[in-house]
């Protein structure tokens, strides 16, 4: 599994994001993917993403794309890990102070083709099963911002998830990338973002694919040269946290950051890569399933008493003038739209605008 924010932050009045998940960026949704709703309603996070447009918010909604590397996962478990998301991307908030949506995309063309730049041969793709899900900034009840924090900093955490929910769902864990942190980005609209996304990405796969190959620190830099025509401008110090080269490309210096590449530890970063068959998290050691389990829990409770303490006090204002203005949603009449799974969003839409 991977989890993916997106690289940039989203504005607008949600009807692009609408439009996206709907008919997809070429009007062809339909012909390639069947679309599951697993949480919400999308006209109603449509309508809360324009709310914070009209009220000036830069950023009005955030995504996560969580992907799959098995082929078909069960409905009910698609719903349940949709919900384990959003609830952990907003946690200390309560749900009805949330408007989120998630649905799934099944592949219905199971096949792409795609060019390798690096080689220039044509490869067929697998298409997988993955879920979309959207976060309103605009909270209808508090009547204010959510504070989710930045996603450079969500990463601990949502990564922390990844982990669990392949080990509670028996899931196979996508081989670690060799540059740190690109998993957990979505390709940028912007072409100069995209540029760097995309030799990092195939340098990345170069990697992989050739690393039991590569018998040093040094032939991996010379292999870096010739194959993607790049200049190494720098390196990190012994020293450095994070190791890490930067590479001059097209005029463009991009850092590659990550254990493979630095000679201090490139043979343990090779050793990490070529064991595909066991599972790490992050440079711990391979452990038992249920000591990493258990970790995990413990690294999550930890992070989740300190973001629900944060959360409590910054919103305890505006939660004490919800109990001055706000009907409770269980008076509202349940109309067939509010009885979809989880449509508890839009019963409190409904009880603060007077429409759904």
């Amino acid at each position: 599994m991977i989890a993916k924010f997106d690289s940039t932050s989203r504005g607008g009045n949600g009807s692009g994001l609408k439009h996206y998940l709907e008919n997809g960026t070429k009007d062809d949704r339909d012909e390639k993917d069947k679309r599951v709703a697993l949480y919400g309603d999308i006209d109603i996070l449509q309508s809360c993403i324009k709310l914070g447009h009209d009220k000036g918010y830069k950023e009005t909604y955030r995504n996560i794309v969580v992907s799959f590397d098995e082929n078909y996962v069960k409905n009910n478990d698609l719903k349940d890990i949709a919900y384990k998301y959003i609830s952990q991307y907003a946690k200390g908030y309560e749900s009805d102070e949330v408007v989120a949506y998630a649905e799934v995309h099944i592949p219905k063309i199971l096949y792409k083709t795609k060019i390798n730049q690096s080689t220039g041969e044509s490869e067929k793709i697998r298409r997988k099963p993955h879920i979309h899900i959207s976060f309103a900034m605009y909270s209808p009840k508090l009547n204010k911002q959510l504070m989710l924090n930045s996603n450079d900093k969500r990463i601990y955490d949502i990564n922390l998830l990844t982990r669990k929910v392949e080990l509670d769902y028996r899931f196979k864990q996508v081989v670690l990338k060799a540059i740190a942190k690109d998993i957990t980005q979505v390709k940028s609209a912007s072409k100069k973002l995209n540029y760097r996304k995309n030799i990092k990405a195939n340098i990345d796969k170069y990697i992989i694919d050739n690393i039991k190959f590569i018998e040093s620190f040094e032939m991996l830099k010379k292999r870096l040269v010739n194959v993607f025509d790049v200049e190494i401008v720098r390196e990190s110090t012994t020293k450095a946290k994070t190791k890490s080269i930067t590479i001059l490309y097209q005029n463009k210096k991009i850092r590659l950051k990550g254990n493979i590449f630095h000679s201090s530890t490139f043979n343990d970063a090779k050793k990490q890569l070529m064991n595909t068959d066991k599972n790490y998290i992050e440079d711990d050691y391979p452990l038992s399933e249920q000591k990493r389990l258990k970790k995990i829990n413990r690294d999550l409770e930890q992070f989740n008493i300190v973001k629900n303490e944060y959360i409590k006090l910054h919103n305890k204002y505006a939660r004490e003038k919800v109990k001055e203005r706000f009907i409770e949603p269980k008076e509202v009449p349940v109309t067939a739209k509010t009885k979809n799974y989880l449509s508890y969003q839009a019963k409190i839409y409904k009880s603060v605008y007077g429409a759904s």
